[in-house]
């Protein structure tokens, strides 16, 4: 089969490899990248989602905290519920 030869700067035959062996090589390199690219990706998307899953703790949180501060004024439960969107179970769990 014919093959392709690599030269030194200096002229010097390096390796000569046929063009089975250069497209397996690229194959290999390819599915390389696309497992770096893959990694990449699910890194990233990992975390947007730690992102959003902190942003929503927050919330609750800021929620919850709200609720507090309303019970504490003598703030009725319903009137709780429905000012911070918990459910009324909740809020007496934290009464």
């Amino acid at each position: 089969m014919a093959g392709i030869s690599y030269f030194t700067d200096h002229g010097d035959l390096l390796k000569k490899f046929t063009i089975d062996e250069i497209a397996k090589k690229s194959r290999e390199e390819g599915r390389k990248e696309g497992r770096e690219e893959g990694r990449e990706e699910g890194r990233e998307e990992g975390r947007e989602e730690g992102r959003e899953e902190a942003r929503e703790e927050g919330r609750e949180e800021a929620r919850l905290e709200f609720a507090r501060k309303l019970l504490a004024r003598n703030t009725p439960v319903a009137d709780v519920a429905e000012l911070t969107g918990l459910e009324q179970a909740a809020i007496e769990n934290i009464a």
